[in-house]
């Protein structure tokens, strides 16, 4: 009742809105300009009060960014307080009030301002002392993303349209707006408030006891489920994390959507905990982790460091002569977080076995399917935790030996001297040699290492050179979408790998573990850069021009960091 009668406050709010709007300017004002086409606007509400970090994200998408650096230290600046009140039911338990603020309402807006050339008028409920509104939250803190329905983004972008259409509004309508807006804004808070306040309740991330017991979680299979709404999300964004490369900020570079963000994996018959940054650098004091792959590996990698940023920063250690791979790229990496004496490191080898460039110009690699990539695997024992990743660079033209002597070739290489031999086959050989690896390396691997699952591209209608996109906005339903023959080949073999190898890293004192997010990964169309790792109309180095194969930081990607706690820290 309370809900359809603050619906029924809002319809009539803005219907009066309408009319004061419509009889200063005239009707034919209404229909005029198209700025509010397809407007999306939230409400944000910081509740990260002992850190003062804002969770909202970056805005960089054209126009003047000094002046958009303004605007987001204006939302930033939150005055969280305690409330105490007795309200519905059994009364209101002791809970955290929030002021709201509001974000400028402009063309596409979605967690971020977008600024358009042809839309210059600016609708600030902050002029109407909108950051003073108070509200109570029931069982919960208010925390992006709050979405608007349809009805009241159409009557938010009339508001708009009308304003481009006459900027200097007289005294009167302003008198009468200011205070029919601030009333707006309430309405949609109490709308909020009785709607969605308990469908997804907060879960305080520096809160262990607030997250399901790992007894819980360990009985359901945390690979299959769902990607649902997620009121809390993101963890960071690009304001306050500075390890994101270009090609993966998606944010800065204005992707339209950023309902992406705004997605949980949640298990079937659990709920997964959330990452837990300062009980993951307590567990990892003292400790060392190596992330060891190719691209995607570094997604990950970069990931993790987001997620602790919320903690600490770490600083990079950087030797003397650091050795440059073949294609430009540091071989080693380390990040230092000294106040927990815990080390980061990346290792890019994007085989994991021995390869050697065998012919810059076609791109032909020569790849030695019985050997281990030495530059990571001659390291391996110093590290407590190894997480292992590869598959995607197996399609480039190769040539495969074994004892020193050409086997074989994958169906890209341009030789017909040798045999064809199916990538997949290549790909087992290569995962069994580099996890005999860890129980052949120097010193004896004891640590844990992990197997990352392959993760799915999502290119439609084409390839990334032959004018394939990514432009889904919304998670696939388990129903929608069955995984690819090659993913599901690829993982299969992951699966096998880590189960022919698991014993041999036992009887070393080690441990070896599977990292499966195959599925997960395969329903998240939404979360990859597309066309927005580079500024429109020119590149970043090492960006596709259209990128549907790495992951947005952030993102659904960080759900690989989530499993990891789990794994690492939970169990």
């Amino acid at each position: 009742m309370a809900a359809l009668a603050t619906t029924s406050l809002l319809s009539t709010l803005l219907q009066l809105l309408r009319e004061e709007l419509a009889a200063v300017r005239g009707p034919a004002s209404v229909d005029g300009g198209g700025c509010g086409e397809g407007l999306q606007v939230r409400i944000f509400v910081e509740n990260d009060w002992d850190s003062g970090r804002s969770h909202l994200p970056a805005v960089s998408a054209g126009g003047d960014d000094a002046r958009r650096a303004q605007e987001i230290k204006r939302r930033r600046r939150y005055d969280l307080r305690e409330q105490e009140g007795r309200g519905r039911e059994a009364g209101h338990r002791r809970m955290q009030g929030a002021l709201v603020s509001t974000a400028i309402m402009r063309r596409n807006v979605l967690t971020r301002i977008v600024g358009t050339q042809s839309c210059n008028a600016d609708f600030d409920l902050h002029r109407h002392d909108a950051t003073k509104l108070k509200r109570r939250v029931n069982h919960t803190t208010l925390h992006p993303p709050f979405l608007l329905s349809q009805e009241h983004i159409s009557s938010l972008d009339f508001i708009m349209k009308s304003q481009k259409n006459n900027l200097s509004l007289p005294k009167r309508s302003a008198a009468i707006a200011a205070p029919i807006a601030l009333l707006l804004v309430v309405g949609l808070i109490s709308l909020y408030d009785f709607t969605f306040a308990d469908r997804y309740p907060y879960i305080d991330a520096a809160s262990s006891s607030s997250s399901p017991s790992p007894a819980t979680v360990s009985k359901c299979n945390l690979t299959r489920g769902e990607w649902v709404p997620d009121g809390e999300a993101p963890y960071y964004t690009n304001l306050t994390c500075p390890f994101i490369d270009d090609h993966q900020n998606c944010m800065k570079f204005g992707k339209p959507s950023l309902e992406y963000v705004s997605w949980r994996w949640k298990p079937d018959g659990c709920e997964l905990p959330r990452f837990d940054a300062a009980r993951f650098l307590e567990a990892m004091r003292g400790k060392s982790m190596a992330f060891v792959g190719d691209s995607l590996a570094r997604n990950h990698f970069k990931s993790l460091l987001c997620l602790l940023s919320k903690v600490a920063q770490p600083v990079e250690v950087v030797g003397a002569a650091p050795e440059i791979d073949v294609t430009g790229r540091a071989v080693r990496r380390d990040f230092l977080y000294d106040s927990h004496g815990f080390t980061a490191s990346l290792f890019w080898s994007p085989f994991l076995i021995k390869a050697n460039l065998a012919n810059a110009t076609l791109g032909l690699w020569d790849l030695h399917l019985d050997t281990a990539d030495a530059r990571w695997a001659a390291h391996v024992a110093e590290f407590d935790y190894v997480v292992l990743s590869d598959t995607n660079w197996f399609l480039r033209p190769s040539v495969y030996y074994e004892g020193g002597r050409a086997v074989g070739r994958n169906s890209a290489a341009p030789v017909t001297n040798a045999t064809e031999i199916a990538v997949p086959r290549a790909v087992r050989a290569a995962f069994r040699t580099a996890l005999g690896a860890l129980a052949a390396a120097p010193g004896t691997f004891r640590g844990k290492a992990i197997l990352r699952s392959v993760t799915p591209a999502h290119f439609e209608n084409g390839e990334w050179n032959t004018g394939g996109d990514c432009v889904r906005t919304r998670p696939f339903r388990r129903d929608e979408r069955a995984l690819g023959a090659v993913e599901a080949e690829y993982r299969a073999v992951q699966v096998d790998a880590v189960r022919e190898a698991e014993a041999a890293v036992r009887r070393n004192g080690g441990e070896l573990r599977l990292l499966d997010i195959t599925e997960a990964m395969d329903l998240r169309p939404d979360g990859h850069p597309s066309r927005y790792g580079h500024p429109p109309g020119g590149s970043v180095e090492g960006s596709f021009v259209v990128d549907c194969l790495h992951w947005c930081l952030p993102g659904p990607v960080d759900l690989w960091s989530e499993l990891l706690f789990h794994m690492l820290v939970d169990q």
